[in-house]
């Protein structure tokens, strides 16, 4: 059973996803799907590296997955070598993301 995001409030779960390292992979996320339709985990790593100074492709890889499950992004595996996952946001995901980035613009004021 779905639940309508705009009428139900949202989950503990996913209120505790978003306020851990999940936010900063989910911003990262979208400031790549701003150039492009679909990223990777090795793509994130190295635009958190550069943007953040910090990055683990296991907790990203971790991230990813738990983003996943709380449909905030879509993944789609390839099944031909190099067996790449590809990476979506979800309108939910870029919704949350555009008001994550709000929020760190305001922290950095």
């Amino acid at each position: 059973m779905s639940r309508i995001i705009a009428q139900t409030p949202a989950t503990i779960e996913e209120i505790e996803l978003l306020l851990t390292k999940s936010s900063l992979v989910l911003v990262t996320i979208y400031r790549i799907l701003q150039k492009k339709e679909k990223t990777k985990i090795t793509e994130i790593y190295e635009e958190m590296k550069k943007y953040y100074g910090t990055g683990c492709l296991m907790t990203i890889a971790r991230v990813v997955r738990d983003l996943s499950i709380h449909n905030f992004i879509t993944l789609e595996k390839t099944y031909k070598f190099p067996f790449t996952i590809w990476i979506k946001l979800t309108e939910k995901g870029r919704k949350i993301a555009e008001k994550l980035l709000e929020v760190e613009k305001l922290l950095g004021e």
